[in-house]
């Protein structure tokens, strides 16, 4: 920066990751990597959040040098990356969370419900009656980052473990009532429904208001000092942390919803854009 240049602001870059930052393997490039890495090494504030979970999300992180919590399930827990463990997590209250239990035995839903404990994060299911489900657990349960655990009655975790997150995966208009019927129940809930582009499958997410991506993003520039923040996202769970941002852009690939909530458009997911994006202004503004 030239002398009597203006002072740069420090900005925080909070990015989602699958169709966003990652690519179709769905993971991080060489080229993003390797762009992301040389940024944080010269002071770069950047994070991520996903709905991914740490068991999922670390692995495709993995040599990413990231010193800011991350934002995991849509906001409802934060964990740092180097030491693998969680710093906060958003509990629904036992009540609200009893009548979203009754509404999945309504509508005969199979489901995880994930509760948190003395830093364990535990993914209780009855059932494991979907393929996908199946895979879920098969993929994950090495990890160590969550503990399956298989329950009679989902009520039966109220009062043992604080209750953080409901999943429930299936075709639109299977998950659709359910989703109706949640969003009726109120309490303080954020219900949301998306597709998964990359495995063409409907998700039905449900967690307390008080978490979110948006609040993740506002917990994030609070922690790391920030005066402007800059997000990143392509789907309908993003679309309230872009409007919350000072500033947020689309890949070229989002959802309407995306698009129009965001300042700008860059490029496809797939071409290393929100790295590259990242890179330009950085070095714009360190001139």
């Amino acid at each position: 920066m030239s002398a009597g240049a203006p002072r740069r602001l420090s900005t925080l870059y909070l990015t989602d990751l699958d169709g966003t930052l990652f690519d179709d393997t769905p993971g991080l490039s060489e080229r993003t990597r390797t762009i992301l890495n040389r940024l944080l090494d010269e002071g770069l504030l950047f994070s991520v959040a996903t709905a991914r979970s740490a068991a999922s999300a670390l692995e495709k992180l993995e040599g990413l040098r990231l010193r800011l919590p991350v934002a995991l399930m849509n906001g409802v827990l934060l964990f740092r990356t180097d030491t693998r463990t969680y710093v906060g997590h958003t509990a629904i209250d036992c009540g609200t969370a009893a009548r979203v239990m009754d509404a999945m035995d309504e509508f005969g839903q199979s489901a995880y419900v994930f509760t948190f404990a003395q830093g364990q994060l535990y993914a209780n299911f009855r059932d494991l009656s979907t393929p996908h489900q199946r895979q879920f657990c098969e993929e994950r349960r090495s990890s160590g980052l969550k503990r399956f655990e298989r329950v009679d009655r989902f009520r039966d975790l109220l009062g043992r473990r604080d209750v953080i997150f409901f999943s429930v995966t299936g075709a639109y208009e299977e998950l659709l009532p359910l989703c109706e019927r949640v969003r009726a129940i109120g309490g303080g809930l954020d219900v949301l429904m998306y597709e998964d582009f990359v495995n063409r499958i409907w998700y039905l997410e449900i967690f307390d208001a008080r978490a979110g991506k948006a609040a993740a993003l506002r917990q994030l520039r609070s922690i790391s000092g920030a005066e402007e923040t800059v997000c990143f996202g392509d789907n309908y769970n993003d679309v309230e942390m872009m409007r919350a941002a000072d500033r947020s852009y689309a890949v070229a690939n989002a959802v309407d919803a995306a698009r129009a909530s965001a300042t700008g458009v860059i490029g496809h997911h797939c071409s290393d854009a929100v790295a590259l994006f990242i890179r330009d202004e950085w070095e714009a503004r360190t001139r």
